[in-house]
């Protein structure tokens, strides 16, 4: 089992919406994890601090402190983001979906993916519902059960009152949450998050 995580996020409920439960689950059984934030206003990160606390305690979070809709895919983000997978060593690195045709999504993508061209195992999470993808298809080849995890999930989602209008969630129905609800019937549980491998490696 992976024992160090870092997840990578564009905006302040990227991380929440695509991989809370994975993330959570992992910590409370003693993995080290840290998420990584590339965007976000006073506001925003202030509700990103609020939903911080439905994670598991010993989660770090850190801001990178790029503009919105400016994340670039350059040679400097590059080199931040490979100092600083350097000192946390993660054996687990999860990101955006490569083919998001959200730009910071994207761009930020791709700078973890040739930050990580020497690390074992990354997982790029499902994009956004409805999303036209900028090439390919999502293939999801990782599902995480999340049952225990949900209704954290879907509280630490709804800390983002900035985007609730944005995000279609009404006080009854979060399309998020269904979404891992309907990842669940195919593995037999109750809900489940969804990735897709980068590269996955086994050692003995």
């Amino acid at each position: 089992m992976f024992k160090k995580i870092a997840a990578f996020g564009a905006h302040p409920d990227d991380i929440e919406i695509g991989c809370f439960g994975t993330v959570n689950n992992f910590a409370e059984k003693g993995a080290t994890v840290e998420l990584f934030i590339a965007t976000g206003d006073v506001k925003r990160s202030k509700e990103s601090l609020t939903a911080f606390s439905y994670f598991h305690k010993n989660i770090k979070i850190n801001f990178l402190d790029y503009k919105n809709n400016k994340v670039p895919y350059d040679s400097k983000i590059i080199q931040d983001i490979d100092a600083r997978l350097n000192i946390l060593s993660p054996d687990l690195i999860i990101t955006h979906w490569v083919g998001d045709n959200q730009q910071d999504h994207q761009n930020l993508s791709k700078s973890v993916i040739t930050a990580c061209r020497k690390r074992d195992n990354i997982w790029m999470m499902e994009p956004p519902i409805g999303r036209p993808p900028i090439s390919g298809i999502f293939k999801p080849s990782v599902y995480v059960d999340i049952t225990d995890q949900i209704e954290k999930k879907d509280l630490a989602i709804r800390c983002h009152k900035t985007q609730i209008k944005r995000l279609d969630i009404t006080k009854d129905y979060n399309p998020w949450i269904e979404r891992d609800k309907l990842h669940g019937l195919g593995i037999k549980t109750k809900a489940a998050e969804a990735f897709e491998i980068v590269k996955q490696t086994v050692r003995f």
